[in-house]
């Protein structure tokens, strides 16, 4: 038997109560309690001189020592350090025992870590135990504290196997703006992913001190360093890509396809929240899930591999211009392309008859204007009538509204494609006249209106 002592916040459950609570509701996994005794509190006898105060203080917290005897279990490293092939057993075991305390017993234990996970042989099986129940509590049928007064007025948990929201929780918390985050099952979960990693790097034996090093580095983070820093590493160690790059002793090699599966088990909760965020839904979210993602039954059929999971097809559509708020007008131009390349064939405009069209010089020099139309008449037919063997130009003209013509005068011309700025008329003109680089002049246009 192993007798365990501790100074625990007299405000929480004894952890015998809980466990007996536990025990009766049919929950399995649990440890063997033998005896306890609660001793003295810190407040009382001399010890309550340290302890002397004018007024309240906030940051008070009272403590009793306690004391509880269990059977004696055995650490997971005498077990991994040879062979890591009963780490997915842990974790099924785990997450019977997590499930039943949630939904039978109403409890959460809210300490999964290396340290509290242990293990005892039942004939040839194997049987791990889930002990120190001195954080648990229990919750509503929300999953929820069921006490709207704090247990202690620190977050509870083994730092290196904390769920990442837990951290950042505790990085934000002098933030005045910040939401705290409740502990929920979820939260366990997460924890015993980082409790399988954690197993697999650091509990095989390895001889090579520098390979040992390699193994333990990405663990090795979420002990040292800032709460900010730490917080970073675990959110990416719920990354694929990471679980496929990281070194692995030899003796856990095997398990990087499982570790992929419960990876990517926690990735789609993390989505499937995000979406569900994003979609501005007034529907309610099952945070203890994250949607049913993280239920007992779907992280084994996903582990086992019985089950996958896979994102949504994410599709993109395009917002009207006016819905997008860029404020950019809609701008009738008319534009021609040129029919150049080899073999590339570019989108033609329907072709409308030729008319001839009266309009009114409105420049200063029109004398001279009507000279040049006359003497290049025969060049315009000429090269009109190369217009079979060539590529061709076509010009559509089409109404716009004189609010538009500004933004029309700004449009820009690219490769062989011009673009010509209109002003308002009543009626539509079609122009057909032979491909030509460059920009188009008046006396070019008028050229093109006396060969029609």
């Amino acid at each position: 038997m192993v007798a365990k002592f501790s100074y625990q916040v007299t405000s929480r459950k004894r952890e015998q109560d809980i466990i007996e609570v536990a025990r009766n509701a049919g929950v399995g996994h649990l440890p063997e309690v033998h005896m306890w005794a609660d001793y003295w509190k810190m407040s009382e006898g001399v010890r309550a001189i340290f302890h002397a105060r004018s007024g309240v203080d906030e940051d008070f917290e009272d403590r009793v020592f306690r004391c509880i005897v269990y059977t004696q279990y055995f650490p997971l490293r005498d077990l991994f350090s040879e062979s890591c092939e009963l780490i997915p057993t842990m974790v099924y075991q785990m997450l019977d025992c997590l499930h039943d305390l949630r939904y039978k017993a109403k409890i959460l234990h809210r300490d999964i870590s290396a340290n509290n996970v242990m293990w005892e042989k039942q004939g040839d099986e194997v049987v791990f135990k889930l002990i120190d129940f001195d954080y648990a509590t229990s919750v509503d049928d929300d999953g929820r504290p069921a006490s709207t007064i704090a247990s202690s007025k620190h977050r509870t948990g083994t730092l290196p196997f904390m769920a990442y929201a837990l951290v950042k929780d505790m990085v934000n918390r002098n933030n005045p703006l910040h939401e705290p985050v409740i502990h929920m099952l979820c939260h366990d979960v997460e924890s015993l992913y980082y409790l399988s990693g954690y197993s697999m790097t650091t509990m095989p034996n390895v001889e090579d001190s520098v390979k040992r090093a390699i193994y333990r580095q990405i663990v090795s983070s979420w002990e040292d360093g800032t709460l900010h820093s730490i917080a970073c590493m675990k959110g990416d160690f719920i990354n694929e890509e990471t679980i496929m790059s990281m070194s692995l002793p030899p003796q856990s090699l095997s398990l990087r396809p499982w570790l992929l599966r419960f990876c990517g088990v926690l990735e789609a909760a993390q989505h499937n929240r995000a979406t569900h965020r994003k979609s501005g839904s007034s529907k309610p979210f099952d945070l203890e899930t994250m949607g049913g993602i993280l239920s007992r039954d779907a992280i084994v059929s996903a582990l086992k591999g019985e089950k996958s999971l896979k994102f949504r097809k994410v599709l993109w559509e395009d917002v009207p211009l006016e819905a997008s708020g860029s404020g950019a007008p809609s701008v009738k131009t008319a534009e021609g392309t040129t029919n150049e390349g080899k073999g590339k064939n570019s989108a033609r405009a329907r072709r409308a008859p030729v008319r001839k069209a009266t309009t009114k010089d409105t420049t200063k020099d029109t004398t001279k204007g009507k000279e040049a139309a006359t003497k290049d008449t025969t060049k315009g037919k000429e090269a009109a009538t190369k217009d079979t063997t060539k590529g061709k130009k076509t010009a559509t003209a089409k109404i716009v509204t004189p609010k538009k013509v500004a933004t029309a005068k700004a449009s820009q011309v690219k490769n062989n494609a011009s673009k010509a700025k209109l002003v308002v008329a009543t009626k539509v003109l079609t122009v057909q006249g032979p491909t030509r680089r460059g920009p188009t002049t008046r006396s070019m246009t008028r050229k093109a209106l006396s060969a029609g």
